[in-house]
């Protein structure tokens, strides 16, 4: 052997020995390095996972009714394993063909290879459908065969593509033209979304009439909808889910823990056919939300946002808020804000958002001056009939060197008149007997400047803070300064209304489990029961529920307020709107803020309710008269007490109060 020769023979070894290193290199890779990859891939083309919706939880109204619950639908995807084997392409086609001549008369057979298979008693049934189906079935398989021992491979996937797109694009609810990008050949996607949101019985049907006619390559996966009954009744306090059905707002961000589930799934794995094999499956069960029911009543939430709308567009505000309470259980009966949202698209949901009843802290007005006048009453520095000295709309506080002043002088009046009149030196004078400390405390007890803790995100906690100023005590105990939610208003009307205690408004009713069982009960979870406390004594709180009753009377700031046929009682409030750090009082370009606070039964009080409207524009009225437009005076007992006189005459019947006329005579 020359050097030539033995050259050659070590050159092959060395590109041999590199060669099977390569290999053995990428055989490595594949079956170590690579293994999950190629293994997902294997197993996307015979291994199939179907999503199992779960249902969120519902919400409900105390009354069961709905007010958001989940729709099932269907998603239809394109099964490019199934849809694309010649075998069932084939039963497709070969069902076609039969369906098209059994039955008929005089009509050619589009296949002349499957005529053979055509017997008389076949040839003699009325209809495709009128055959047994086992008939059925046994004729598409040997059709099937037929047609490809006949027609080429690629002619039959051509023919059927062309007779899936023709006949079906509309039951798929699709264009010809969408339908055929989806079963695009060239798209390497084996499982492609060609609809969703297909409603769930006309799914079910689809689904049949395919089995039937023996076609394969669709599948049906659930698709849920979140659905809101009345999307722009209570937007903030029900909130909405996005589009992967978590809770962003609201009830439903709330208690997305509660209302949440889980999607189970269910795996299928094909033959090399395309075909489910039996029995080979994997299933994980869905698990399900809890559902909410809430304190609200909608029939009374629907009144509530009807008059609302109507007092914002009447008064031309741009916000406001009402709330409605059952003093007894602290439960929310209706609550509204304006401006607000649709639940079913969220248009504005950014801009309108904000849930103006628990999240505006605005200075409360006359509405405060129950605390100073009740807690006089309550540490035994005063009664209904003690008299103070109100002076003629001015009070020099030479000792702590400041002045009062107010637009009426009311000289000696007592306590019940301060009330009636909404006399802001009468209130100081109350807070003085009591003291700056024991006022803030009962301010505190009443619900000011604490968070309620309703079950919504957001929720101002307010300001009722002693900063040890002289003043702000006095400006404090009239209504500015210290500043509170309608929410918090509401539930510091409630203590007078139920005999002196302070319960936590609430919305959450209960949570339970789709058969019923109570998992939370919110009215006896120590959470809720804890923060009740004992503010006034029950003959304060009676005797306060009387002096309010005089504020409606016709000498009464909240005379607007009465309604016909139930006896009410309540107290105006009118604050000064502060606008870039200062109060806009000039004349002629005052802006305010207005609410009223009131009861009824004025009594046995059945409900407590709060209207808040901000800044009203409305300047001028027609009168009837004088036959022209007059000057409109804007505050609480001119703008909110007329819209609290409105719902009492709807709310209480929904209640089940039953009027009477007799009580409201004079």
């Amino acid at each position: 052997m020359n050097f030539s020769t033995h050259g050659r023979i070590i050159a092959l070894c060395f590109f041999l020995v590199a060669g099977m290193s390569a290999l053995s290199f990428q055989l490595v890779k594949i079956q170590i390095v690579e293994r999950k990859k190629y293994a997902d891939k294997a197993n996307s083309s015979y291994k199939r996972k179907s999503i199992i919706a779960h249902r969120r939880g519902m919400i409900l109204d105390r009354n069961d009714e709905v007010i958001a619950h989940d729709i099932l639908e269907k998603s239809i995807y394109l099964d490019k394993v199934q849809f694309l084997s010649v075998n069932e392409a084939s039963k497709s086609l070969a069902c076609k063909y039969f369906r098209e001549v059994i039955g008929k008369t005089e009509v050619e057979l589009a296949e002349p290879c499957l005529e053979p298979l055509l017997t008389n008693s076949i040839k003699a049934a009325p209809s495709w459908a009128a055959l047994k189906p086992g008939t059925r079935r046994a004729l598409v398989n040997r059709g099937a065969r037929k047609l490809q021992e006949n027609i080429d491979v690629e002619e039959i996937k051509r023919r059927n593509v062309a007779f899936i797109v023709d006949d079906y694009y509309r039951p798929l609810g699709v264009s010809k033209k969408e339908l055929e990008e989806c079963i695009n050949l060239k798209d390497s996607r084996m499982h492609v979304l060609i609809t969703k949101g297909v409603e769930f019985k006309g799914a079910r049907k689809l689904q049949k009439l395919l089995s039937e006619h023996y076609i394969k390559g669709f599948d049906f996966q659930d698709y849920v909808r979140r659905e809101y009954n009345e999307p722009m009744l209570a937007t903030h306090l029900t909130g909405f889910a996005d589009y992967e059905r978590k809770g962003k707002a609201g009830v439903e961000g709330k208690l997305e823990g509660f209302l949440a589930g889980r999607d189970g799934h269910e795996v299928r794995f094909l033959d090399v056919r395309g075909e489910t094999i039996p029995g080979d499956q994997e299933v994980l069960p869905p698990k399900h939300g809890r559902d909410v029911r809430l304190t609200l009543d909608m029939k009374i939430q629907a009144v509530v946002e009807e008059e609302l709308d109507l007092a914002m567009e009447k008064y031309k505000c741009a916000k406001g808020a009402i709330v409605i309470m059952d003093p007894h259980t602290g439960e929310v009966l209706a609550m509204a804000s304006r401006p607000h949202y649709n639940l079913s698209n969220r248009e504005k949901v950014v801009k309108n958002g904000f849930n103006y009843a628990i999240q505006a802290a605005n200075e409360t007005g006359s509405t405060i001056k129950i605390v100073a006048t009740s807690g006089a009453i309550n540490e035994g520095k005063a009664n209904m009939d003690t008299i103070v000295d109100c002076g003629w709309g001015t009070k020099v506080e030479s000792a702590y060197n400041f002045t009062l002043k107010e637009k009426y002088g009311r000289g000696k009046i007592p306590l019940w008149q301060v009330l009636q009149k909404s006399c802001n030196i009468g209130a100081w004078e109350f807070a003085k007997m009591i003291g700056r400390k024991r006022f803030f405390e009962y301010a505190k007890d009443f619900g000011y400047g604490v968070r309620t803790g309703i079950q919504l995100v957001g929720e101002t906690k307010g300001g009722a803070r002693d900063s040890g100023n002289m003043r702000d005590f006095a400006s404090c105990s009239y209504g500015y300064v210290i500043t509170a939610s309608p929410l918090q208003i509401a539930a510091a009307y409630s203590v007078i209304a139920n005999g002196g205690m302070y319960i936590p408004p609430h919305i959450i009713k209960d949570i339970h489990a789709s058969n019923g069982t109570v998992i939370v009960d919110t009215a006896t979870s120590s959470k809720h029961t804890e923060r009740k406390k004992t503010v006034l004594k029950k003959s304060v709180a009676t005797q306060m529920l009387k002096a309010l009753v005089t504020v409606t009377d016709d000498k009464g700031t909240g005379k607007r307020a009465r309604s016909e046929g139930y006896s009410v009682g309540g107290k105006t409030g009118t604050a000064e709107k502060i606008i870039n750090g200062a109060y806009q009082n000039k004349a002629g370009k005052e802006r305010y803020v207005t609410s009223f606070a009131g009861v009824c039964p004025a009594l046995e009080p059945n409900f407590v309710c709060v209207v808040v409207l901000d800044d009203p524009l409305l300047k001028e009225i027609w009168d009837e008269k004088t036959k022209k437009m007059i000057p409109f005076k804007r505050g609480g007992g001119t703008v909110a007490a007329p819209v609290f006189s409105k719902l009492v005459k709807r709310v209480a019947p929904i209640r089940g109060l039953q009027p009477n006329f007799e009580e409201n005579k004079g």
